[in-house]
């Protein structure tokens, strides 16, 4: 899905935005990515792992997916926050402000990305299926920019 999807979305992402609504987009998308990372701390995998672990055991798995999900939420949180002061702070940001804090959404949104979760327990076809929404919402959105 990740081979295909682009060379079906990027042909009319392409006409539609042209080349300097897209590069705009990705920028700010690429943006937002550095700060995901941040937030991100090695969650992941550290959650796949621990998960895994943890997965016969019904209260053990809740408390540490609670104790994970708690880690990701306060280290999202300060990276969005970062986030904001960073495109407030600089001048270049703040002439496509709408744009960052649309594309700063997805910085958001990690807190509820709990992929990792459903990869210690194996279930890959939940995963599939909320990978395939996203990309499609994530051309949606995309699109949106673009016209902004």
């Amino acid at each position: 899905m990740n081979v295909i999807f682009p060379l079906v979305t990027v042909p009319v992402v392409s006409r539609i935005l042209l080349s300097s609504g897209l590069g705009k987009v990705n920028y700010a998308f690429n943006i937002v990515g550095w700060f995901t990372l941040f937030a991100a701390l090695g969650i992941p995998r550290y959650g796949i792992r621990e998960v895994a672990k943890q997965k016969a055991n019904q209260s053990e798995l809740n408390k540490c997916f609670s104790e994970i999900f708690l880690i990701n939420t306060v280290s999202t949180i300060i990276s969005s926050l970062a986030y904001v002061i960073f495109i407030i702070v600089f001048p270049y940001f703040r002439k496509e402000v709408l744009l960052y804090f649309v594309a700063g959404i997805q910085l958001f949104f990690n807190v509820f990305n709990v992929d990792w979760f459903y990869q210690g327990l194996e279930e890959y076809g939940y995963i599939t299926k909320r990978s395939f929404f996203c990309k499609v919402n994530l051309f949606d959105c995309n699109f949106v920019l673009g016209k902004i």
